[in-house]
């Protein structure tokens, strides 16, 4: 991997977008640039951690920051072409491919929102790369949670009640995404979509609830709590009991309490 040299890159990078409406040549162009800055050094698992299930080039970050500052202005100006290399990089396959395809939609007007929403639940899936699948919902969260709430909150609910547990595991990271951001306020629609999965909660999707449980505590105990006590209101058989059990020590004291003897109560009801 060449050091990198600032005024080279930008040219290399200015003569990539150039092709932003000739999506074949810009993906032939991106896999020259990135074959050239690739960290041949790198040997995948030897950071501990799982091995990409996508081919990547492991490039320094400032290259896809460099490439991304200059598309945002591009595909502003023409949402058509972007959209349509959005597409193709996708289907590229490849980590980089990937994320330079979210960083498209995601900078684009989202209006209509319909045609944003359509790739988000297309490119969501189990099974996809764990550092796209991250990015994806985090680039797709900030912008449309901003300026279309509501469709963000119906997408997140339709994730978290399907049957598919995978999907129901991504809702599960959208709405993690959500309690951890500050400037979202609106948490009885949170506790609202989370709801309807109390009544039967998978060993496999317990992790995953209980780092949206840890979220919802930091931000407001006190209704966490009564969610949770509504949740063991419905019966022993629903898993609930483990979720209160395994999230106790997250409380304060005086709320541990009250869980307990909702815990107990609900423990001795046949």
């Amino acid at each position: 991997m060449p050091a990198i040299q600032l005024a080279r890159l930008r040219i290399q990078v200015a003569q990539l977008v150039d092709t932003l409406s000739q999506p074949a040549q810009f993906v032939r162009k991106l896999h020259d640039m990135l074959e050239f800055y690739a960290d041949r050094i790198y040997r995948r698992g030897q950071s501990g951690a799982a091995p990409p299930r996508l081919p990547h080039y492991q490039v320094p970050p400032q290259v896809l920051r460099q490439i991304e500052n200059d598309l945002t202005p591009l595909a502003a100006a023409d949402p058509a072409a972007a959209l349509a290399l959005a597409d193709v990089l996708w289907e590229d396959g490849y980590v980089e491919s990937r994320l330079l395809a979210i960083h498209l939609i995601c900078v684009l007007p989202p209006d209509p929102p319909e045609r944003i929403f359509m790739r988000l639940r297309l490119w969501a899936q189990p099974m996809e790369e764990p550092r796209v699948l991250e990015q994806l919902l985090a680039s797709g969260k900030s912008r449309l949670q901003r300026e279309h709430p509501e469709l963000w909150l119906e997408q997140v609910q339709r994730w978290v009640q399907e049957q598919n547990p995978g999907l129901q595991g991504i809702g599960l990271q959208a709405l993690v995404s959500m309690v951890n951001d500050e400037s979202y306020q609106n948490l009885p629609s949170l506790f609202r979509i989370l709801m309807p999965m109390m009544s039967s909660i998978s060993s496999g999707l317990l992790p995953d609830l209980i780092t949206v449980v840890e979220g919802l505590v930091r931000r407001s105990p006190a209704e966490t709590a009564y969610f949770l006590r509504q949740a063991l209101s419905l019966g022993r058989e629903t898993g609930a009991a483990r979720l209160v059990r395994r999230c106790l020590p997250l409380f304060p004291a005086e709320l541990q309490t009250s869980l307990r003897a909702a815990l107990v109560s609900t423990l001795k009801t046949e």
